[in-house]
């Protein structure tokens, strides 16, 4: 009964409440589970495409509040948003570079996956909120060595002459 009461509170977290040392103990064993099956597909003899999975604030944002939620976010606190993905950037930045140095893969990933695209998003609302976090990590990231995969699901064809000042 008390589970149903709590789904009826859309206010409420679906997600039970960890603590601080459980969150880094369950990121510790994914950390471990990661390299131990990129080790083993380095056995067979593949190359491993990229390290790690990290989302960028925008592609966060969107799928933590919804397709129909986060629209409306940009058009009604847009100041917030932007406040919000400038918080969550450093740490989106730092989670790439540590899959990379914890997985020995010179590659990260980028991107906003299929929530970024120009099936999603205008141009304009894309340079206005997801670019310049773009071109933070991208650049963060060459800067420490790596090489960029970007993660593009859809369809991106109106975005691609952003990818000139990469």
């Amino acid at each position: 009964q008390e589970m149903l009461e709590k789904r009826a509170n859309p206010n409420a977290s679906a997600a039970p409440k960890i603590s601080p040392e459980e969150r880094q103990r369950r990121a510790g064993e994914a950390a471990k589970r990661a390299k131990a099956r990129d080790e083993k597909w380095r056995a067979r003899g593949t190359t491993v495409l990229s390290a790690g999975n990290a989302s960028a604030p925008l592609g966060y944002f969107c799928s933590q509040r919804s397709l129909l939620k986060f629209p409306m976010d940009l058009r009604r606190i847009p100041e917030k948003v932007k406040m919000a993905a400038k918080v969550c950037q450093p740490e989106y930045i730092a989670q790439i570079k540590k899959a990379a140095v914890d997985s020995g893969i010179p590659r990260v990933r980028v991107g906003g996956g299929m929530r970024g695209g120009a099936t999603i998003f205008s141009p304009k609302v894309f340079e206005e909120f997801a670019f310049p976090n773009w071109l933070e990590a991208v650049y963060a990231a060459t800067d420490a060595g790596y090489d960029i995969i970007f993660h593009c699901d859809s369809d991106w064809t109106k975005f691609l002459h952003y990818f000139k000042e990469f």
